[in-house]
């Protein structure tokens, strides 16, 4: 089985106040969100399950991207 990868951190802030500062960090380094999954929407639709609140961002930095 493979082996699982996460950077977890516990913060004292309501979800979108949260997800709003983590854009807005993301932004203010040069990178840009070009994707957006959010887990508990996929999740309830697709599995009939409830979870958190969960959101996965696809960021990329352009100029790094091009470098690579």
């Amino acid at each position: 089985m493979g082996q699982g990868y996460s950077i977890t951190r516990a913060i004292d802030q309501p979800y979108e106040v949260a997800l709003d500062a983590v854009r807005k960090a993301l932004i203010d380094q040069g990178f840009g969100i070009v994707t957006e999954f959010d887990v508990q929407a996929s999740f309830a639709k697709n599995l009939k399950v409830e979870v958190p609140p969960q959101m996965i961002l696809g960021a990329c930095q352009s100029a790094l991207a091009y470098q690579a």
